[in-house]
């Protein structure tokens, strides 16, 4: 679902940086920013300081969404992006 959010609105690659990483863990990259009880995906990293009502958790100071309805609400929120179709 998310692949087609961006695939559908490419201007959302001039704010996200999107990364994929491998399904086995550990996921280095994912445990350095979220910690390493939270390496689910997809995930959502905000910048440094940053907070929002969407985020489902902190690691040293950065908010991450790790729930793929909560991710999607934050980029319609944030990014005027259409809502999802039921």
């Amino acid at each position: 679902m998310l692949e087609g959010i961006l695939a559908k609105n490419p201007r959302l690659s001039n704010f996200i940086d999107v990364s994929y990483l491998p399904f086995e863990k550990p996921r280095e990259e994912l445990v350095d920013m979220c910690g390493e009880e939270n390496q689910s995906l997809p995930a959502l990293i905000l910048p440094e300081g940053i907070t929002s009502s969407y985020q489902t958790g902190v690691y040293k100071n950065t908010s991450y969404i790790s729930d793929l309805s909560q991710i999607i609400a934050f980029l319609v929120d944030t990014y005027h992006i259409p809502k999802q179709h039921p």
